[in-house]
């Protein structure tokens, strides 16, 4: 179950990137993001590829998922309804 989570909000993020850096005003979300769903890395990989804690990257994965889920109905190609 928790994979499937996981390859859902991937292949969410990966087809709606552009709009979802939008919706993530926040620059180092935006690097956790990419670095954990287009480059797959593990969370202590995105800790030591962006020099911060895993505490941080886990915040930004978990606010950036929220933000996903809160907005996955507005979300179209190319932007939000």
């Amino acid at each position: 179950m928790k994979t499937r989570i996981i390859n859902d909000l991937r292949n969410f993020y990966l087809k709606h990137r552009e709009t979802i850096h939008i919706l993530l005003v926040e620059q180092k979300m935006r690097e956790v993001c990419d670095a954990y769903y287009m480059d797959e890395l593990t969370a202590r990989e995105v800790s030591q590829a962006l020099n911060i804690t895993i505490h941080e990257v886990n915040g930004r994965l978990l606010s950036a998922c929220s933000i996903m889920i809160r907005y996955k109905g507005e979300i179209v190609e190319g932007g939000v309804r």
